[in-house]
């Protein structure tokens, strides 16, 4: 288990690819082998911490401060051709971050077309609440989310569900994936309700 004792999101490296992140204070568990090498890096890209795995030791601390962010907590910023994007994608532009909703985009500036991007929110977070982005959905879908934003707990509810399962993806500022969520309807419900606990997230 690799821990996030910094101030920031670390990202992990194996063999310089990405393999999973940890908000500060987090964690990030995965499988791995003896003497493969591992590095943590701030999403700037900046090196905080190298380890190589050893046998019987099974957590690596990262610790200190993280550079300064000036970017307000912003992704990478967008930038025009020869800049091209792919779905999932995440970029700062205006003070929000976008998510890219194709491929192979560019030339298309965020906050212009929301079937191109999706705005996640302002960049940034006061650190005690969770803002709740809602995604577009078919117009034949009724559902509440609330308190927004959320503390320790969300509740859902769905009118008149059309379909057995539907899946909740709660994601970070920066368009990571934190946690999923399937919410099951019973056939024929007109109503479906299930409270969400966030208590386990890192707030942001």
């Amino acid at each position: 288990m690799f821990n996030n004792n910094t101030d920031c999101v670390l990202e992990y490296y194996q063999n310089n690819a990405l393999q999973g992140a940890a908000n500060a204070g987090g964690s990030f568990m995965t499988s791995t082998t003896v003497g493969s090498l591992w590095e943590a890096r701030e999403t700037s890209g900046a090196a905080v911490d190298s380890y190589t795995i050893a046998c019987g030791q099974s957590n690596y601390n990262a610790a200190g401060n993280c550079s300064a962010d000036t970017t307000g907590g912003c992704a990478t910023a967008y930038g025009p051709y020869p800049n091209v994007y792919m779905a999932g994608d995440v970029v700062g532009y205006n003070g929000h971050n976008y998510e890219c909703q194709v491929n192979n985009l560019f030339n298309v500036t965020p906050g212009t077309a929301a079937h191109w991007w999706a705005d996640l929110g302002p960049c940034g977070s006061n650190g005690s609440a969770r803002g709740i982005h809602f995604e577009e959905f078919a117009e034949d879908l009724q559902f509440t989310l609330f308190p927004n934003p959320a503390h320790d707990l969300v509740s859902l509810e769905i009118a008149n569900p059309t379909s057995a399962a539907y899946t909740l993806t709660i994601m970070g500022m920066d368009g990571r994936t934190i946690e999923t969520v399937v919410v099951n309807a019973s056939e024929g419900s007109a109503r479906v309700q299930q409270s969400i606990s966030l208590q386990a997230l890192s707030p942001g």
